[in-house]
């Protein structure tokens, strides 16, 4: 029996990034280049998410085919870089308000 799986780290990492889209989107205009970077980086990192998922499916399905245990680590990695974007967003964001 598995604790996780990768589709539970994909949909993990489409959350952060999702909510970094969110947050974003209340920035004053002044700082549009900066939020124009990091909703391009979250939709690229989207993307990402969307083929882990596919290639998690495909390997659940057909184990010949796709390592699901390789699958789970690169979802591991990508969702610790997602958190770690994530934490320097919200420390951004949050310094940004405490002025």
């Amino acid at each position: 029996m598995n604790i996780a799986s990768a589709a539970d780290f994909v949909v993990f990492g489409l959350v952060l990034h999702v909510s970094i889209i969110n947050e974003t989107e209340h920035l004053p205009s002044r700082e549009n280049d900066w939020k124009t970077i990091q909703n391009g980086m979250a939709i690229v990192f989207i993307s990402i998410y969307s083929a882990l998922y596919a290639v998690s499916v495909v390997g659940e399905k057909n184990s010949q085919l796709i390592d699901a245990y390789t699958i789970l680590w690169v979802s591991v990695g990508v969702a610790a870089t997602s958190t770690a974007i994530s934490f320097i967003i919200i420390y951004r964001l949050s310094k940004r308000s405490a002025r």
